[in-house]
């Protein structure tokens, strides 16, 4: 049984459609074509695998962003979040390293960066994954 949904990699859209950087700004940002294939691929070959082999759910604590979101937030790959391809993810009963480790040994992850409090994972359903990993 499916622990994530895709929403939940939007919390930004959960109400009215729109992130709270359009909301603000009067913009209307839609997500742009196969977001949600995207974030589908993650879920599945990342998340779900993960959060299994830790045995706890993993929080999401940002997915897919919009151009006005993406643009206001200081971390260096923002265009796979964009696309949907990328979470920002914390540990709710593990430590940040240890679930990176898990990611890292399951192997299906285009970008891994731990940092003190999440770690950013990315999944590419095209183009190929080049496993690289930043601490």
């Amino acid at each position: 049984m499916k622990k994530y949904k895709i929403t939940d990699l939007i919390p930004c859209y959960r109400t009215e459609g729109r992130c709270e950087g359009c909301k603000l700004a009067g913009a209307v940002s839609r997500m742009p074509f196969n977001v949600d294939e995207n974030m589908e691929a993650l879920i599945t070959e990342v998340l779900e695998p993960a959060s299994e082999k830790l045995g706890q759910k993993i929080e999401v604590i940002s997915g897919f962003r919009c151009p006005l979101e993406n643009a206001r937030n200081q971390e260096g790959n923002m265009i796979q979040h964009a696309k949907g391809e990328a979470a920002d993810v914390a540990p709710a009963g593990c430590t940040v390293e240890e679930l990176a480790r898990v990611i890292e040994e399951l192997g299906k992850f285009d970008e891994l960066i731990v940092f003190p409090t999440y770690v950013h994972v990315s999944y590419r359903r095209q183009g190929g994954n080049k496993k690289e990993v930043k601490r």
